[in-house]
């Protein structure tokens, strides 16, 4: 199955970049099996990076995260790559992570003091007072079908308190103006790169 996805994949491409894709799956001497597929063990074909330089290949690098995609052409989006399709190892570690803030434990600890007691939209804004942000349309949740029901959209208030905190946002989910749902989300903090020029 995955073979006829990935031949499927390389029909699409253009006669000069299958050709180079074969010679590069005709190097690769390593099966792929799901326990190659670790995320301890690191690409090592060059399969991913030789395809980034290949202006026929969808494949492009993005340094300042060390990071592979798969370039859209419809949307200009992308999707990531994180396992090599020729050898099956992982892509390199991603810098993504250290785009946001650490939540320490003893912050975490103080904001779930500050609002584990709050329950209702009204218990909220007496705890917290306004947010900074009040979005209608903040969380949309897509339910696949199940059973004999059809597939379902719901949409959520989000309340946003990002003053509370140095490092964390405050989310309130509001389901029901009785029912709310707290969560905390890492603020943006930019590259390290980035935060010390």
């Amino acid at each position: 199955m995955q073979a006829a996805a990935r031949m499927a994949s390389v029909v699409s491409l253009t006669l000069p970049a299958r050709r180079r894709l074969i010679r590069n799956v005709s190097r690769c001497s390593r099966p792929v099996t799901t326990k190659q597929k670790s995320r301890k063990r690191k690409c090592t074909c060059n399969w991913l990076h030789n395809s980034a330089e290949d202006p026929d290949i969808p494949i492009v690098f993005d340094a300042r995260l060390n990071e592979f995609h798969i370039q859209r052409n419809r949307d200009k989006g992308y999707s990531m790559v994180y396992f090599c399709p020729i050898c099956g190892y992982a892509a390199p570690d991603s810098l993504r992570g250290s785009l946001f803030a650490r939540i320490p434990h003893k912050e975490h600890r103080r904001l779930d003091e500050l609002t584990q007691h709050l329950k209702t939209l009204d218990e909220v804004f007496s705890a917290l007072g306004t947010p900074t942000r009040d979005e209608p349309y903040g969380l949309r949740i897509a339910r696949p079908a199940k059973d004999d029901q059809p597939p379902t959209n719901d949409t959520y208030r989000v309340l946003v308190y990002t003053e509370l905190s140095p490092v964390a946002d405050v989310r309130v989910t509001v389901h029901s103006p009785e029912r709310v749902r707290i969560s905390y989300q890492a603020k943006y903090v930019g590259l390290p790169n980035d935060r010390n020029g």
